[in-house]
């Protein structure tokens, strides 16, 4: 079974670039070294114009925690629907309450204003039952994802973890990234059995957040994946 290669694209180059790599899906963002953020509405639109593999847009009104005020749900609601106006096929979206458990009214918010499925980003890893966390969002109607390093900084240290959540199977997909390189990511799908994998910095040439991505580098990352995928 291929192995899922998602790729961050800042750009229409970085898009292009990620699609000639061999990449499965974009993650469009914004800030990279905040994170990621809501790209700009004519970003968003001219890369679902210039791709035919799908883009998913990070719904991230700004930097720092991920409890949201409820005049910044509001934003996020406006820029859901509005990247599946211009072409969106999915939205990345993360929310905590303060307490520290997923926000799931806002969540819900956010996806019934686009009606698009949704990957829930690195909020993840600030949730203190991961197991339980992940079983309540697959309660979530178009929650078809969770990206995790595993709570532990990078894929091969969360590896125990990842490996029991991608074996759980059921409805939400475990996708592994934050942390993965050309260098590891064959020991990370061997130590965690992801079918999934997400990368932004390692694919870049130099390998910074702010460079650009290398359709050579994404091709090398593909051909990592597949040789294990065959394994």
């Amino acid at each position: 079974m291929r192995i899922t290669l998602e790729v961050i694209a800042l750009t229409v180059d970085d898009a292009l670039a990620a699609e000639a790599g061999g990449a499965d899906r974009l993650e469009l963002v914004c800030a990279l070294t905040e994170g990621g953020l809501t790209p700009s509405y004519g970003t968003i639109e001219a890369i679902c114009r210039a791709v035919r593999i799908p883009a998913f847009v990070m719904i991230r009104p700004r930097g720092g925690g991920f409890v949201y005020a409820p005049t910044e749900v509001d934003v996020m609601v406006r820029d859901a629907a509005v990247a599946r106006e211009l072409g969106a096929s999915g939205v990345v979206v993360g929310a905590l309450t303060p307490e520290g458990g997923v926000a799931t009214g806002t969540v819900k918010r956010v996806l019934s204003a686009c009606g698009l499925p949704a990957t829930f980003h690195r909020a993840f890893e600030l949730l203190p039952d991961k197991r339980a966390a992940l079983g309540e969002l697959a309660e979530l109607t178009g929650v078809e994802r969770v990206l995790t390093s595993g709570g532990s900084g990078d894929p091969l240290s969360g590896a125990a973890l990842l490996r029991e959540l991608v074996a759980r199977g059921g409805p939400v997909e475990v996708m592994v990234g934050a942390g993965v390189t050309l260098e590891n990511a064959a020991a990370v799908v061997r130590a965690t059995g992801a079918r999934a994998i997400h990368t932004g910095t390692a694919v870049r040439e130099p390998q910074n957040p702010l460079a650009p991505v290398s359709a050579e580098r994404v091709r090398r990352l593909r051909r990592i994946l597949d040789e294990e995928a065959g394994r």
